[in-house]
C-alpha cells in the first residue's frame, strides 16, 4: 500500500484523488490546494483525506511515499524539486518543467536518490494508442518514415501556458512512445485563431 498527497486541487487534481483512492495498492492521506472552497469539495467527498492549504505540510509528512504535482505549471519544477528533496516518488502533470535543463535536473536528483518521477503523459495509457504501438513494433503497418498529428480537440482553456506548452507534450510523448525513440526532427506550425476569423 502507497501513501500518496496530492499538492493542487484544481482541474486534474481531484481526478488524481479519485483514482488513487480507488486503486487497492494506494490511499490518498492529505491533498493542498491554496483555495479553501476546492479543500471543502475535496472534504465532503473524502472526508477521510487530510487538507491543507500548505504543500510541504505533505512533503514532510513522513508517512506520505508519492506526492501528485498538479499546480500550474509554473510551478512544477520548483515543488517537483522540492519533493524529490523530500525523498518522495512524484508523479507531476506535464510539462514537468519549462526547460529540458530543469527537466534533467529533476531526472538527476529522482535516480540519486532512488526515486520514481513520472510525468502525467495520459495518452500513453489509452488502449488505442497502446494497440497502434503493437501493430507498429509487429510490422503489420510497414516501415513507419514520418508521423504527423493535427489537434482537433483542445480541451478546457488553460491560462497558465500557451496552446504549445499545454497541446505539443501530448503528441510528442505519443510518438516516443509508438516508436520507442526520439524524434530526429521536428516541425511545428501555430496560427492565431482569432486572427484568421
Amino acid at each position: 500500500m502507497i501513501s500518496v498527497g496530492v499538492i493542487g486541487c484544481g482541474h486534474w487534481g481531484p481526478n488524481h484523488i479519485r483514482i488513487f483512492s480507488q486503486l487497492t495498492n494506494s490511499r490518498v492521506l492529505m491533498c493542498a490546494d491554496l483555495d479553501e472552497k476546492r479543500l471543502s469539495a475535496i472534504q465532503t467527498l473524502f472526508p477521510e483525506i487530510l487538507i491543507t492549504k500548505d504543500y510541504k505540510d505533505i512533503l514532510n509528512n513522513p508517512t506520505i511515499e508519492a506526492v501528485v504535482v498538479a499546480v500550474p505549471t509554473n510551478s512544477h519544477f520548483k515543488i517537483t524539486y522540492e519533493a524529490l528533496q523530500a525523498g518522495k516518488h512524484v508523479l507531476c502533470e506535464k510539462p514537468l518543467a519549462m526547460s529540458s535543463e530543469e527537466c534533467l535536473q529533476l531526472g538527476d536528483l529522482a535516480k540519486n536518490g532512488g526515486r520514481v518521477l513520472m510525468t502525467g503523459h495520459i495518452f500513453v495509457f489509452n488502449q488505442g494508442i497502446v494497440k497502434l504501438r503493437e501493430y507498429i513494433a509487429s510490422g503489420e503497418m510497414g516501415k513507419i518514415h514520418y508521423a504527423h498529428s493535427e489537434r482537433t480537440n483542445l480541451g478546457p482553456f488553460r491560462y497558465d501556458v500557451n496552446a504549445l506548452w499545454d497541446l505539443a507534450p501530448h503528441d510528442i510523448s505519443i510518438f516516443n512512445f509508438l516508436f520507442n525513440s526520439a524524434p530526429v526532427s521536428v516541425s511545428a506550425r501555430g496560427i492565431n485563431a482569432w486572427a484568421v476569423i
